[in-house]
């Protein structure tokens, strides 16, 4: 009886690739990190240079745009944006100046940011100076960017406001919080809405709001809706300012009652328009109420061709607003 044959082992060509099967996870995860190495880069760049035609664009109108390269930051799945200091000049000589800013979103979702500013900006006045805006923290967020007014947040806490020699004083010298909302009108998103808040302003002395107020502390809110924000459009601020106006644009004030623990400041429901030259024309119904609820005194905010003022006090003239 012959033995039989021993199993014999396949040829090599025949056998499972035990190896190359055990490699192609590593494979896709390679090739995955390699895509999102390519998408980050990608990113960075339409984003360098989308800033750098909006600067471009806002030279072109007349702005002053100072704003350094920036530095990106956050791979692989967040993008950071640093600048060292931002400033901005309107032709109307209004002007601003951050501190170190950074924007911040998730990497996929590049329509949501969150921006947090440094060592607080510099507020420039065209008549008046500087007014330096010291804060403990300064943010702000950015989102729905393709609605007709993109849904901005911004938030300042432990505020300090401060003049330097020369400078006209500014009436608020400090604040506990600060917050200003914008969003497309909910009923006409041909319009957009904005709510500022103030809480529990200190006012500065000698200006004409302390003499007012004496030494209390004040609260105060602004709900307002800008009427054809749409149509704020232009070569230029000046210009897209006249061709609002011309259409009818006009700024409607709801009314507003701030919580505060001292001087509340409200507004009642009001319409402020504007003339060709950019200067206001209208009443905002201000009143300051007491913490027990009870009105105290009626300031209304009267703007016209002869200038700007609160109750019996002039206040100078209607700020030109474009």
């Amino acid at each position: 009886m012959s033995e039989p044959d021993p199993i014999s082992k396949p040829p090599s060509s025949a056998r499972p690739a035990h190896g190359l099967a055990r490699l192609w996870p590593l494979g896709l995860l390679l090739v995955a990190g390699l895509a999102l190495c390519v998408g980050w880069w990608v990113a960075t760049v339409r984003i360098g240079e989308g800033l750098r035609a909006e600067a471009a664009a806002l030279r072109a109108q007349g702005y002053q745009v100072d704003m350094p390269e920036p530095r990106f930051s956050g791979f692989p799945y967040r993008m950071k944006i640093t600048f060292p200091e931002l400033g901005i000049t309107a032709p109307s000589g209004w002007a601003v100046r951050l501190g170190e800013t950074e924007a911040e979103a998730v990497l996929f979702d590049l329509g949501h940011w969150v921006f947090a500013v440094d060592n607080g900006l510099t507020l420039t006045r065209p008549e008046g100076g500087d007014v330096r805006i010291g804060a403990a923290r300064l943010r702000a967020s950015l989102t729905a960017l393709s609605a007709p007014t993109p849904r901005l947040a911004i938030e300042g806490v432990d505020l300090v406001l401060t003049t330097p020699p020369g400078a006209r004083p500014f009436s608020l010298s400090r604040a506990d919080r600060i917050e200003i909302y914008t969003r497309t009108d909910a009923r006409d998103p041909t319009s957009a809405e904005a709510l500022i808040r103030l809480d529990n302003g200190a006012l500065t002395p000698g200006t004409v709001a302390a003499t007012l107020l004496k030494d209390h502390r004040v609260s105060a809110a602004l709900s307002l809706r800008m009427i054809r924000r749409d149509a704020l459009k232009g070569a230029s601020w000046s210009a897209a300012g006249r061709n609002w106006q011309a259409v009818g644009g006009r700024l409607e004030i709801d009314p507003t009652t701030p919580p505060g623990p001292d001087l509340r400041l409200a507004a009642a429901a009001g319409t402020v328009r504007f003339l060709s030259d950019g200067r206001p024309i209208g009443t905002l119904p201000l009143s300051l109420t007491a913490p027990d609820g009870s009105r105290m005194v009626e300031l209304p905010l009267v703007l016209d061709a002869e200038g700007a003022r609160l109750g019996p006090v002039r206040l100078g003239p209607s700020p030109r607003l474009f």
